[in-house]
């Protein structure tokens, strides 16, 4: 892929008005037509904005969602979070070696080629270690919600009917993983998302993430109605989510409850296997870059992710 330089990415307001573009492929050099829109969800008396975007093109569409307290950072995470998304989908059908992308997993967009880089290196740590531990069931250490803020966003989250706690994982030379689990018991429904605490982090600004990602999910859930469903044989993160809307399947998070084990220490190994490249970098739009490991675990759906084995149930990402 061709470096567009290191000028720093800045959403500019006239390109959601502009709706669309004509784009030159980073991978084959052909002509891309994509268009896209933004909606603003109403979040009344909630401490995040929710802004969602959708890209069209290639006979794809995908969404992408911003939840910050502002509606200008919000706008930038929900375009970024389709672009890259709308980047991954064409880089999985590809069949060059030095393109394609196995999986999700370590896909990640940025301001610029490093921040793009680090995003996607910081993914990759996070689902690696979040699905070791998810098929040992363990280490899970749980973590108090810090910080005023964040409290006003648990409440928020529980108002709409959701239990959620917090657990901490760690992998012995690489650090924290910070995992946020909302679940209705009877209702049935689980959201979870997890995210890895990078050396700039605090606690409480890992913490604020997932209580924003979670509460954005927890606004929109019943606005979207969808029904329970068995686990596919393949899949995506809809099938996951559907799965966890029947109640008996509440049961897959019982171990959360238990209290041994819970200093065990993730050990992911070959840490110098880790390859990261930039995949897209069109002047004018976010960097989009990859990072891989061939020895930790495969981020795969349905079925498929129970291949590892130690946990009978599938992992919660959605």
């Amino acid at each position: 892929m061709k470096s567009a330089g290191n000028k720093r990415w800045k959403l500019d307001r006239s390109l959601i008005r502009r709706g669309g573009a004509e784009l030159t492929s980073p991978f084959d050099g052909s002509r891309v037509s994509i268009s896209w829109s933004v909606n603003s969800a109403p979040a009344p008396r909630l401490p995040i904005s929710i802004v969602e975007c959708r890209i069209e093109g290639l006979g794809r569409e995908v969404h992408g969602f911003g939840d910050h307290l502002l509606f200008s950072a919000s706008l930038t995470q929900a375009y970024a979070e389709a672009w890259e998304r709308f980047w991954y989908l064409e880089a999985r059908s590809r069949q060059e070696p030095q393109s394609r992308a196995r999986s999700s997993n370590g896909f990640a967009s940025g301001a610029t080629e490093a921040e793009a880089a680090d995003s996607a290196r910081a993914e990759l740590i996070e689902r690696s270690v979040l699905l070791a531990a998810w098929d040992s069931r363990r280490g899970w250490a749980r973590a108090q919600v810090c910080g005023l803020l964040n409290r006003v966003r648990l409440a928020a989250i529980e108002r709409f009917g959701w239990k959620a706690a917090f657990f901490r994982l760690t992998e012995s030379v690489l650090g924290e993983v910070h995992c946020g689990l909302a679940i209705r018991g009877r209702a049935g429904g689980a959201l979870f998302d997890a995210c890895y605490r990078r050396p700039n982090m605090s606690g409480s600004d890992v913490q604020g993430k997932l209580l924003r990602s979670l509460l954005r999910s927890a606004a929109v859930f019943d606005k979207r109605p969808r029904t329970a469903a068995p686990l596919p044989p393949s899949g995506g993160p809809s099938s996951h989510a559907d799965f966890y809307l029947d109640p008996e399947n509440m049961a897959a998070f019982r171990f959360l409850d238990d209290g041994p084990q819970r200093d065990f220490r993730v050990d992911l190994g070959s840490y110098d296997r880790v390859a990261t490249r930039t995949i897209v970098n069109i002047p004018g739009y976010p960097v989009v870059a990859m990072a891989e490991n061939p020895a930790w675990p495969l981020l795969s759906w349905g079925k498929e992710s129970l291949k590892m084995g130690g946990n009978p149930w599938p992992h919660p990402l959605a």
